[in-house]
């Protein structure tokens, strides 16, 4: 990821200490995970800024504070990404599928949000999916979902 944000991840998501819970550190992973998206495409319009916010506060259950905190980390650091296989291992191995789905459904949510999908963000997200063991079919029916949620055809079904 992000040279600072992976910085901030080791600092603020090891297990070093109790105050700072599994379910956190699975909260901020995720919320990693949908920052990359909306950085891909060079610009991180505030549609997606928001989208994201509204998941982190509402589906993933962070602080204003955190999310503004990764949030401004993933904006700094946008040209030095690496690997994405500490957030996404440590989502797989505690995230249920459902969990994960949603999770994927939040991810086309942000690269929806400024009105296109842009190659890189497709990737991405079928990155994510296939590090998530999450099947061909659930990654196409979460883009749907979250096509017809944005269109207003659908409510957003557990964060969908």
């Amino acid at each position: 990821m992000l040279s600072r944000l992976v910085k901030f991840f080791e600092l603020n998501l090891q297990p070093k200490s109790e105050a700072v819970s599994r379910q956190h550190r699975l909260n901020l992973a995720a919320c990693v995970l949908m920052l990359e998206v909306a950085r891909l495409d060079q610009r991180i319009d505030a549609e997606e800024l928001e989208v994201i916010a509204q998941a982190g506060q509402r589906w993933l259950e962070l602080s204003e504070a955190d999310v503004d905190m990764l949030m401004s980390l993933a904006a700094e650091e946008a040209k030095s990404a690496t690997s994405l296989y500490q957030f996404t291992s440590l989502i797989h191995e505690h995230y249920d599928e459902q969990q994960k789905f949603e999770l994927l459904c939040l991810m086309w949510d942000v690269a929806l949000a400024d009105g296109r999908i842009e190659a890189l963000e497709e990737h991405l997200i079928r990155r994510v999916a296939d590090l998530l063991y999450i099947p061909h079919v659930k990654f196409v029916n979460a883009r749907h979902l979250a096509q017809q949620a944005r269109k207003g055809d659908v409510s957003k079904p557990n964060g969908c």
